[in-house]
């Protein structure tokens, strides 16, 4: 767990360190067009936000520097990262493709500073290879894991391997699994060297460089992006075929998504987006749900909410995607038995769905915070799930066989009730109702500027987190820390178009003053040190109890008189 606990405690330093800002337009023509995913990382922005030596100064990195095992390479890397001869202020780019024959490839790209102190570097990685040299690329292999290649002032660490995931079958057992860990380690050194080849000599039409959800994405502001393929990522899985015959690779067609964070003070945003193909735009565009409104939350009666999630739909869209995938019929025929059908279900709701937890208490002091959760009809909270009704006479049908078929000895349990073109479930009937009467709207602050969303996310880490710091039979240092660093977490749906959708999103920290960033660095160095605190205390525990009892040399004495006599 320590070696692992390293390497990515490692890798995140070096990732810092050695991303940078490059022009967006650039960085398409330096990606295959068979690309899964792109990584980019602008470390200029990143690095004016939290600076090399405050990562220096973290105990995780001195204890990886005191690790006797670490390999001299890695840690003239980390002591001085321009020793690699790789230029920090030029960019970086990490990507996976995925070729026709199935082969995926892996790979960490950037600029060089100094080719002899480049060259070097890797010849420390692995002093047993030697440089070679092929179409202008000069390649060395390291450790027969990977290649190192480089041409010009551009380099590429790459490794390819065989998808262990698409040999797999749906149906099969899990036995299957214990072979993946060695197929994840299993690479073709000339595969790879061809890879290598291929990005360091790509030709522009067979790049992203017109890829127009990857542009986008590198347009906006960002210090991490990330772009999906879901067309190809959907390629990789088992049991593709089967799926195909669902048409679900109609539906998918040139789908991508794209993902954008930012560090700010006291806060991380982040953008999303999701771009349709034709098949799925244009039944998104059809059956678009209508937008949340504010007083779908205001009629939560309550001033303590800690959690919510809603979302919006045109229930209509259920039906048209199983008729897409010609699974109509299928459905259909098992609803008959129920006595309802697709029709009633697309008719009995609106498409609003809201579910909700609030007014946390303590539980009795005999309890720990989970074993507070078992008793359901005494929940230390208030939770509701909320869905609106369109068509009462589709719905009544539907809620029989739900009767029937789900909640039975437990209707007592959740409080189903029906009124006001609502049907609410929940712990709490006094909650239950004051809901679907709208006796007691609650006024939270976050409720405001909700109009048009299409869906939305709340959840009060804070909060949570100090209940749960509050009900722990026993004192927790992580949770001690943790609930006064996170605050909030919201993320809101915005606008649907047929060709894509959006989200965006805060997480805010509780110092609002200082760089997230900086501030998460500390974080996970606060955390290190507590781990390795406990780790320590139960190693001294287990130290103690394997230890030999002392000799008792007075009985000894004793003994030894008694035999003399």
């Amino acid at each position: 767990m320590k070696k692992i606990f390293n390497a990515f405690a490692l890798l995140t330093f070096v990732v810092i360190a050695l991303t940078s800002c490059q022009s967006g337009s650039d960085i398409g023509k330096l990606v295959p067009n068979d690309a899964v995913m792109v990584s980019y990382f602008d470390s200029k922005s990143m690095l004016s936000k939290v600076s090399l030596e405050e990562i220096k100064n973290t105990q995780i990195y001195r204890n990886i520097l005191s690790d006797s095992s670490l390999p001299q390479w890695s840690r003239a890397l980390l002591e001085n990262p321009e020793k690699s001869g790789i230029a920090l202020d030029e960019g970086f780019l990490f990507f996976a493709t995925s070729a026709t024959d199935g082969t995926l490839g892996f790979a960490f790209s950037g600029k060089i500073k100094s080719e002899a102190d480049f060259q070097k570097f890797n010849e420390e990685m692995d002093p047993s290879s030697r440089t070679e040299e092929q179409h202008g690329v000069k390649l060395f292999t390291v450790r027969n894991k990977g290649v190192a290649g480089w041409k010009k002032d551009r380099f590429v660490f790459a490794a390819t391997m065989k998808n262990p995931i698409g040999e797999m079958d749906l149906g099969s057992d899990s036995t299957q699994l214990d072979s993946l860990e060695s197929k994840l380690g299993e690479t073709n050194i000339n595969q790879t060297k061809a890879f290598v080849d291929k990005v360091l000599n790509l030709k522009s039409d067979q790049s992203l460089a017109k890829e127009k959800s990857l542009n986008e994405l590198l347009k906006e502001k960002g210090d991490v992006k990330v772009w999906m393929n879901n067309e190809r990522s959907f390629g990789l899985s088992s049991g593709v075929a089967a799926l195909s015959m669902l048409k679900m690779d109609d539906l998918i067609k040139d789908s991508r998504t794209t993902y954008s964070v930012s560090f700010e003070d006291g806060e991380i945003r982040f953008n999303g987006k999701a771009y349709f193909g034709k098949e799925l735009g244009s039944l998104v565009s059809k059956y678009n749900g209508d937008p949340l409104k504010t007083k779908d939350f205001t009629r939560i009666p309550s001033n303590d909410v800690v959690s919510v999630m809603a979302f919006n739909f045109n229930p209509e869209i259920i039906k048209a995607l199983l008729q897409k995938l010609g699974m109509d019929g299928l459905a259909n025929m098992f609803l008959s038995e129920t006595g309802v059908t697709l029709d009633d279900i697309t008719k009995a709701f609106d498409g609003h769905f809201l579910i909700s937890v609030s007014d946390l208490k303590e539980p009795p002091a005999t309890e720990d915070s989970l074993r507070a959760f078992k008793d359901y009809n005494n929940l230390p909270l208030n939770f509701m799930f909320s869905m609106g009704i369109k068509d009462p006479q589709s719905f009544d049908k539907l809620q029989k066989v739900l009767n029937s078929l789900f909640l039975g000895s437990e209707k007592d349990k959740i409080n189903p009730a029906f009124r006001n073109n609502y049907f609410v479930i929940g712990n709490n009937k006094a909650f239950v109702d004051n809901y679907l009467d709208n006796k007691e709207p609650g006024k939270a602050d976050w409720y405001k500027n909700l109009d048009g969303h299409t869906s939305v996310i709340h959840v009060d880490l804070k909060r949570i987190l100090t209940w749960f710091a509050a009900t722990e039979g026993e004192k927790s240092e992580y949770l001690e820390k943790s609930k006064s660093f996170w605050g909030v977490l919201d993320v809101n749906g915005t606008e649907v178009k047929s060709s894509s959708a959006g989200g965006t999103g805060k997480l805010t920290l509780q110092d609002s003053k200082t760089n997230s960033l900086k501030q998460i660095v500390h974080y996970m160095d606060d955390m290190y040190q507590i781990n390795q605190k406990e780790e320590k205390e139960r190693s001294e525990e287990l130290d103690s109890l394997l230890a030999h009892p002392p000799m008792d040399t007075i009985g000894v004495e004793n003994k030894v008189k008694d035999s003399e006599i």
